[in-house]
């Protein structure tokens, strides 16, 4: 990532504000000085090529070559911190550490350019505050051990938005301001900011992040904080799509979406998705029902093939059920050659969510590195290797091995 944020019309660069680039200089010349490498230019354009022994030398006209750049993208479900899962990080001397939990995903995560997460409550450094169900809130330290892992886009627009109403939401926003080398999208600090949009550059390739919740757990309009997160409005959404269009070569679209716990999504998702996707979004991933639902490729009136992820279900949480326990991981590659964006390939990677026997214990594990021995030490015991595959089968259609 080369550190640039778009908001809106603005470059906003990591590495300093706008207008701190340094300006080239340029000399300054004589109108004659001027005139005569204008001559010059014309004399060697007009002239055939000679050699030293004044021979002509053929010149051999190359194609220019399309320019095409790549970008990886993984992304994971809910980072759902329940209140076991906020007491495992706590440490008797009085620190807290959340990062054991990503260590087994850590290198994994690293083979992206984009690295995105779901965090699906609020950050607060107001301990009074850390809890779990209903009105959920947690330690900052939960944002800087995501960062450790290798987050580098946060989507925060949930039905937990306003859980701990304005000083929550804003103690969020500002947490996230402090880290640099992170988009967060889907709230907001003011009504300006609000009217932004989330774009970051990665291998030359601007990418928008457009994060809307289907409402929240109270008021959808809390009055004086109706700029502080997005709804799921689909007017807003085509608005927004047509605006990240220009703006932007790649548009992703992360609605918080669903009915919590099914498994497969409902109609309202479907209908959404295709109108996203026939308004120009490259990629959808869903967040919201706590279990894993199917990858759609939707085909759109203009030939594009758009991955649809409907929900990756949890990443984090305490919700002990096997079901709740597996989730996915999006890896997607997409393309730009002159313009064109091309989804080279999108698949679903299994993960599983750990939780010990006494609940003390959390960890994300590939599926692949699930061993039977750690699945025997599960709080769960029905969360075997072959539940999670019968499970993967079930709701993907396809087999892992």
């Amino acid at each position: 990532m080369d550190g640039t944020v778009r908001t809106g019309s603005q470059i906003l660069s990591r590495k300093g504000s706008v207008g701190d680039r340094p300006k080239m200089r340029i000399g300054k010349t004589t109108r004659a000085g001027r005139l005569a490498a204008v001559l010059l230019v014309i004399i060697f354009a007009v002239l055939p090529p000679f050699n030293a022994h004044g021979a002509l030398v053929p010149i051999i006209y190359l194609p220019i070559l399309k320019s095409e750049t790549k970008i990886r993208i993984m992304a994971v479900g809910d980072n759902l911190y329940h209140d076991r899962v906020i007491r495992s990080g706590m440490k008797s001397d009085g620190t807290i550490d959340y990062r054991p939990i990503y260590s087994h995903i850590k290198d994994y995560l690293s083979n992206a350019d984009i690295r995105i997460v779901n965090q699906e409550v609020i950050l607060t450094p107001d301990s009074s505050k850390w809890k779990g169900y209903p009105d959920f809130a947690s330690p900052y330290e939960v944002g800087d051990a995501l960062v450790d892992a290798g987050f580098n886009v946060v989507t925060h627009a949930t039905n937990h938005s306003w859980d701990n109403g304005k000083s929550g939401a804003q103690y969020t926003v500002d947490y996230w301001k402090t880290q640099k080398d992170v988009l967060m999208t889907g709230m907001y600090g003011t009504a300006h900011d609000y009217q932004m949009l989330t774009i970051g550059e990665y291998n030359g390739i601007k990418v928008a992040f457009l994060n809307y919740t289907y409402g929240l757990n109270g008021p959808d309009k809390p009055a004086g904080g109706e700029y502080m997160f997005k709804l799921l409005d689909m007017s807003l959404v085509k608005k927004e799509i047509e605006r990240a269009k220009k703006l932007a070569d790649v548009v992703i679209v992360l609605p918080h979406w669903g009915k919590e716990y099914k498994f497969e999504a409902n109609d309202d998702q479907k209908e959404m998705a295709k109108e996203m996707a026939e308004l120009g979004a490259d990629l959808i991933i869903g967040c919201h029902p706590h279990v894993i639902e199917p990858l759609e490729f939707i085909e759109t009136s203009d030939g594009r093939s758009v991955p649809c992820y409907y929900s990756l279900g949890n990443f984090v949480s305490n919700m002990m059920q096997p079901e709740r326990c597996i989730e996915a991981m999006a890896d997607v590659t997409i393309s730009v050659s002159d313009g064109k964006v091309t989804v080279e390939s999108a698949r679903a990677i299994p993960l599983v969510n750990y939780i010990n026997k006494d609940c003390t214990k959390y960890a994300v594990y590939l599926f692949d590195d699930y061993t039977d021995k750690i699945a025997k030490t599960h709080e769960s015991p029905m969360l075997t290797r072959n539940y999670v595959k019968m499970m993967w089968r079930k709701v993907f259609g396809e087999e892992i091995a």
